[in-house]
Formats: C-alpha cells, sequence, structure tokens
C-alpha cells in the first residue's frame, strides 16, 4: 500500500512549536469534482482590508445641514487650523457670501463686514442666540477664539425668532464652548511680528459629581505694537461656561466673559502725507515724543471694560412641544482720547494750581452702554417640516457719551478720568 504525504509550504509552518506537526486542512470537495490526489487547503492568514468613511466637514466648513434656510457654519475642525489670534471675523473671511476687512492681525481691534452693498450696520450679531451690543468692530472682546464652538452666517433676512430688528446683511450667531465631560484644559501660545504675544490656558473641571454640571475657565492676555506707527495695545480676557444637562434633549447653559483693553488709535495718513513719506519728506503715524501733538500716549482708547451674560434654557416638555429662554446682560464703559491742541492759561489742576500754557489738552469720551433682554418662546412641532412658535423679545439699551476737556499728564499719557485727584478741568 502507497502513502501519499502533503508537504505544508515552509511559510506557513509553525516555527514556534517545531515538534507539533502542522495542521492540515483538506479542502471539501464540491459535488461532483474531483481532488487531485495530496490536496490541502492553505493555512496562511488571508489579508483583510478596512475602509471606514466619516463626515470630515469639508475641513470645518462644510457641516450637514438640515435647516430650510441658507446657512453657512465654520465648525471647530476649522478654527483650530487657524491662528489664535484672530477674531470671529477672521474665522469667516471665506464664507462665499461676506467681504470682510479686518484693522490688525493680533485680534485687537476687530473689522468689518460688507455684502451685497450692505454693511455690518446691516447684520444681527448673536452670542449663544443673546444680542451682542459691541458690533462687528469689539465682537471679540465678548469671546475668546479658542471658547468658540462653531460660527453660523445666515445670509439674508432673519429668522422671525431671532432677537433681531434690522438683518437686511444677515445673522451671525456664535456658539460657545461646551464644557467637556472629562476634567482636563488647554493651554496655547502665540508670538510674531510688532512684538506681539498672546498667552491663553483653559480648565475644564469635567463632570462634578452626579449633578450633571460640568464647567470651564479661560484667561488670556494679548500685547501688540501697532503696525503703523507708535503706540501699542494690551487686553486681557476672561470667559467662563458652565452647563447642566437635563435628560437627553434639555440642558440648562450659562456662559459670561469680561474684557479689559487698552489700545492705541491707528494715525492713518492723508494722501500729503503718505506722499511726503514716500519721497523721504515727511512723517506720519504717531510720534514717541510726549511734548508732541501727535504722540501715540494721547491717541489711544481705554481702559475698556466690557461684561457679557448670557444664560440659554432649553427644555424638551413634550415630543413635540420645546421651551427656549435666553436672558442676556452687557454693559461697557471707557474712554477714548486725542489732542486738541495746546493748553491754554484757563486750565487749572483739581487742586486749584494753574496748568503750564505748554501741557497738551485732550478730548474725553465716556461710553457707557449697558444692555439687557430675554427672548422665550414656545414651538410646537405639528410635522416633520412644519413648526408653530410662540414668542416674545424684551430688551433695553441705553448709551451716554460727553467730552470733557483736559490736560495730558507730565509725560504725556491721557489721563485717568476717573482719578480725579490727577484730573484737569477747564476754569
Amino acid at each position: 500500500m502507497t502513502v501519499a504525504h502533503a508537504q505544508v509550504p515552509d511559510r506557513v509552518a509553525d516555527t514556534r512549536h517545531a515538534s507539533r506537526p502542522a495542521r492540515q486542512h483538506v479542502a471539501p470537495a464540491r459535488a461532483g469534482a474531483q481532488q487531485p490526489a495530496g490536496a490541502v487547503r492553505s493555512t496562511a492568514t488571508p489579508e483583510i482590508l478596512n475602509v471606514n468613511s466619516g463626515r470630515a466637514g469639508g475641513g470645518g466648513m462644510m457641516r450637514r445641514e438640515t435647516a430650510s434656510h441658507s446657512i453657512q457654519t465654520v465648525t471647530r475642525q476649522f478654527m483650530d487650523m487657524r491662528s489664535p489670534a484672530g477674531t470671529a471675523l477672521d474665522m469667516v473671511k471665506n464664507l462665499p457670501s461676506l467681504n470682510v476687512s479686518t484693522q490688525d492681525t493680533s485680534g485687537m481691534t476687530g473689522g468689518s463686514i460688507e455684502s451685497r452693498s450692505l454693511n455690518d450696520g446691516d447684520m444681527a450679531l448673536l452670542i449663544d442666540g443673546a444680542v451682542v451690543t459691541s458690533g462687528t468692530e469689539y465682537i471679540q472682546e465678548d469671546i475668546d477664539t479658542e471658547n468658540m464652538d462653531r460660527i453660523e452666517v445666515t445670509p439674508g433676512t432673519s429668522a422671525i425668532d431671532q432677537p433681531v430688528t434690522s438683518a437686511a446683511l444677515g445673522v451671525m450667531n456664535v456658539a460657545t464652548h461646551t464644557p467637556g465631560h472629562k476634567y482636563g484644559g488647554l493651554v496655547d501660545f502665540s508670538y510674531g511680528t510688532n512684538d506681539m504675544s498672546r498667552q491663553f490656558i483653559r480648565l475644564e473641571s469635567g463632570d462634578i459629581g452626579r449633578t450633571g454640571l460640568r464647567t470651564f475657565f479661560s484667561f488670556s492676555h494679548t500685547h501688540a505694537d501697532n503696525w503703523i506707527g507708535a503706540g501699542a495695545s494690551d487686553k486681557k480676557h476672561i470667559d467662563f461656561g458652565a452647563q447642566k444637562d437635563i435628560g437627553t434633549d434639555s440642558y440648562i447653559k450659562f456662559f459670561a466673559s469680561w474684557n479689559q483693553e487698552r489700545y492705541g488709535i491707528y494715525n492713518y495718513p492723508t494722501a500729503d502725507q503718505f506722499y511726503a513719506k514716500k519721497h523721504g519728506t515727511g512723517t506720519w503715524g504717531g510720534s514717541s515724543d510726549p511734548n508732541s501733538t501727535d504722540f501715540w500716549g494721547s491717541h489711544r482708547e481705554g481702559p475698556w471694560n466690557e461684561l457679557f451674560l448670557t444664560l440659554p434654557v432649553h427644555l424638551r416638555l413634550t415630543h413635540r412641544l420645546q421651551f427656549d429662554l435666553v436672558p442676556y446682560f452687557a454693559y461697557g464703559r471707557g474712554w477714548s482720547s486725542s489732542s486738541s491742541g495746546e493748553a491754554g492759561s484757563g486750565l487749572t489742576y483739581a487742586n486749584g494750581t494753574a496748568v503750564s500754557p505748554t501741557q497738551l489738552s485732550v478730548n474725553y469720551y465716556d461710553q457707557r452702554t449697558p444692555t439687557t433682554g430675554a427672548t422665550v418662546k414656545l414651538t410646537y412641532d405639528i410635522s416633520r417640516h412644519n413648526q408653530v412658535t410662540l414668542g416674545y423679545w424684551y430688551g433695553y439699551t441705553q448709551s451716554r457719551q460727553w467730552g470733557p476737556n483736559s490736560a495730558v499728564n507730565q509725560n504725556g499719557f491721557a489721563i485717568d478720568p476717573d482719578n480725579l485727584s490727577t484730573a484737569y478741568f477747564r476754569a
């Protein structure tokens, strides 16, 4: 009797257990087919190719939208690829419906928006659905870039449930950072031209016990020299957020920010000044000489303090009925100064001492803009494509400003009008 021996290829032999004979798996014969003598099935591991797919969001600029109106969104994925010194306006520069211009690269002085021959005066600005009173020029004072989850721009007219009265250009809504469920934090640093430096730190509490509450706190500091002429800007900013989850589709969210900023006002040239400097026969852009009427220290804004608070509440009462409440409060106060010539003999110190005629005088403008309000609405889903909304919006805004005339300090800098012991008054 002859016995046939099958030889296993070397590449599949188990060299770790040489004494153990390699297993041989004989392939089952198909009906009507003849198996060659000695044929065996290879034990080699088959190659496996895994293919996964997901929604990358077009780099954070093509989020899936289900709204019945046009909406353009910039998400955290895109903002993480941009400079953290950028503002909300810098984040939406690439949107097709907007033309955005900013005054500097350090995120200190804001900018402007234009679209279809309209400017940002015709655009509503919201943070978590609450009104931002400072406009595009100062939106960077209400939230740091790292604490923005997404920015939604709705070109054209606004929805009827939003707290806006004039929004022919559209609505821009900034969604604040949602605190994480795990304890942690974020730190980043920036440095650039014009002695620009920025530091940012954010701490996350994570879930606090079984309360369903989680919070975050952040602080940032930015400093930059003026890119035109002499002068510098300095900014300190604090953000705080908290969220309480109620069930699977209800929450209470709180956001608060405080901003203090001093920045040098840019001295843009006239056409004659520009060409004079171009041909080497003149200068412009602010002087570093404290005795000059063009000294940058008497042409600056601040300290300007900005406070912003909002408390969005979203409750799903039934499968079809939802309740939303968004109270908000904002307050801004500060000073700006500009040279108004030389001080004459009619000025005296607060203690009655006459001011030298060589002292420079400046104008101060106090701006106080308290804003408070709230929106409340009930939304009922009739079907997948139809809703009924009933709501009310209350808002109150006040703006006060005046311009007392005073003299600068001995070092040429504008005085602090809140300090009456150093303020000067016209006799």
